[in-house]
């Protein structure tokens, strides 16, 4: 029976089969491999296909955008991990590219933006958007809309937004940039003005037995205020006054310009700062207003888009960073981006100063790099360490002889504006807080009075001073020795904005001693040209509003490089 079978067509089939079994198995194991490859490249090419008239839909909520990424923690990766898709999350400068390559991109036809807050990823921390970063995006957004205005040549938006109801007033402005915008009929537009809330430690303070001395150079230096003082001096009360008048004027000016530009900048921005005041407004009232222009439901907003094809904006600049990575263009000149965001002081962390000057260096020792950008948003911090960044920066210019170029993102103020007068520009949005050049210092003591409350006794030696104890008050001397130090300090501060920016000691007066201002303001207030002894280098401007992603900086950056 056996010696049948095996002499059958069959079974002398089976033998060579048998025989030959290693290098069949690695034929097919082989082909199986290849087939699988170019089914995923064709499923690739396919999810990296743009159709003609493809609109980019984006999901703009808080935490959407953010000025960088930061490291993940174990709990969004585990969340990551359960979940198909990464977080829907973009940096500023990464959205703001994939705008500008859009709007040269034929096959996009429109952007439609989600601003509702229903189903959002847990692992993303609900982060707002600043007035100064909804200006960049306000900006890259305009251009968008002129450049489909010209390539389609007809009257349909290019940019519609939809919100159940809208969280934050500043979402609403970004929001009111989109030629449509639509609401849910039960939703809320909390448009209500700029506002800040100042706290006062200082009877806490004295109640708890701590007494602060207080050094500011000069007077509308307001750091140590809510520490000595139970309201704010009425020098430091109009600087804030005029500081969110200037950012409310800014927002008034956008919103009118985005939904009632027939009327004129002037009336269009008068009418804007008038609805501020008697906000919040439901949908019915937003749609009386002018602030929206008609109450759907997502499905009847969604049903309007059914037909046309669409593409995640996320997705989109994916696809189009790697397509410019693969082939980059031989003329532009390669920039590194070094970020600066937080308090300037000695802790490491990302994007703290030990991690800028770690990449300003890494950036210098590069062949490669053409100029360098430093991404600044902190509102200052250690002078010793601002200090040092100054130097670091210092020391690249001269010994690389490439541009730096500082752009100011929400705040760049105080040591953040003493590190960066040492670069060859400076550039920051409208709204960006700016200036606080002034020293301040702060030194409290430990009186008896906690000493008793907390039943501590304490017995001290010294084999020297006691100006560095906590639990001694500052004896004349120590007094007039700290002092002459912040002086010193002041004046240092000065020297160097003076010679990095170019301006004559009496308009430094007056931008100085504390004062904090709009990007726009510190640029108005050094317009006149008999105002500038000479400008860090001659295509150096003294002060420049404008952003890290826009045309104005890719063209000093040219011109620098090239």
């Amino acid at each position: 029976m056996w010696k049948n079978v095996t002499q059958s067509r069959i079974g002398r089939t089976a033998a060579a089969v048998w025989r030959y079994k290693g290098p069949i198995f690695v034929s097919l194991a082989v082909t199986m491999f290849m087939t699988r490859s170019v089914i995923s490249a064709r499923q690739q090419l396919a999810q990296e296909r743009i159709e003609p008239a493809t609109y980019l839909t984006w999901r703009l909520y808080d935490g959407a955008v953010v000025e960088t990424k930061q490291p993940e923690s174990i709990q969004s990766l585990l969340a990551q991990a359960s979940s198909k898709e990464p977080p829907p999350v973009l940096e500023l400068r990464e959205a703001i590219r994939a705008i500008h390559t859009a709007k040269q991109d034929p096959r996009i036809r429109g952007i439609v933006a989600n601003f509702s807050g229903i189903d959002l990823p847990s692992m993303i921390p609900r982060t707002p958007l600043t007035l100064a970063q909804v200006e960049e995006l306000m900006h890259a957004l305009k251009e968008f809309q002129v450049a489909k205005k010209a390539q389609f040549k007809d009257d349909a938006p290019s940019t519609v937004a939809w919100t159940d109801t809208f969280d934050r007033q500043t979402s609403y402005l970004l929001a009111s940039t989109f030629e449509r915008v639509y609401m849910q009929p039960t939703g809320t537009v909390p448009l209500v003005g700029i506002e800040a809330h100042i706290p006062f430690v200082r009877r806490l303070l004295s109640w708890l037995g701590v007494h602060v001395h207080s050094e500011t150079r000069k007077e509308l230096k307001s750091m140590t205020s809510t520490f000595v003082h139970d309201e704010l001096p009425s020098a430091q009360l109009a600087n804030y006054a005029e500081m969110l008048g200037d950012m409310q004027r800014h927002f008034a000016r956008y919103l009118g310009q985005n939904r009632f530009k027939r009327e004129g900048l002037e009336a269009a921005t008068d009418k804007a700062a008038s609805l501020m005041q008697d906000g919040p407004y439901t949908a019915r009232e937003a749609l009386e207003a002018g602030l929206i222009d008609d109450t759907l439901h997502y499905h009847e907003h969604k049903g309007r888009l059914d037909a046309s094809p669409r593409k995640s904006l996320i997705h989109y600049a994916k696809i189009t960073s790697q397509a410019a990575a693969r082939q980059p263009d031989p003329l532009s000149p390669h920039v590194a981006l070094v970020y600066l965001n937080g308090a300037i002081d000695r802790t490491k962390r990302p994007q703290s100063a030990s991690e800028a000057m770690r990449g300003l260096h890494e950036a210098a020792e590069r062949d490669d790099i053409d100029a360098i950008v430093l991404r600044i948003n902190s509102g200052g911090g250690d002078v010793v360490t601002s200090e040092t960044l100054w130097g670091v920066l210092q020391d690249i210019r001269t010994r690389t002889k490439r541009p730096i170029v500082v752009s100011f993102g929400s705040m760049g103020a105080s040591g953040a504006y003493y590190t960066a007068v040492a670069a060859d520009a400076i550039f920051a949005n409208q709204s960006t807080l700016t200036g606080s050049i002034g020293v301040a210092l702060l030194r409290p003591t430990i009186t008896q009075s906690l000493l008793d409350k907390l039943h501590v006794k304490v017995q001290s030696l010294f084999t020297g001073s006691t100006a560095l104890s906590s639990l001694h008050q500052l004896n004349a001397q120590q007094l007039k020795r700290i002092q002459t130090n912040v002086d010193q300090t002041y004046e240092d501060f000065l020297c160097k904005v003076q010679q990095g920016r170019g301006l004559s000691r009496d308009v430094l007066d007056r931008l100085a001693g504390g004062r904090v201002m709009t990007g726009m303001r510190a640029w108005m207030e050094c317009l006149p040209e008999q105002s500038r002894v000479r400008l860090p280098r001659d295509h150096a401007r003294s002060y420049e509003t404008t952003t890290l992603a826009s045309e104005s900086v890719a063209r000093y950056v040219h011109a620098c490089a090239g």
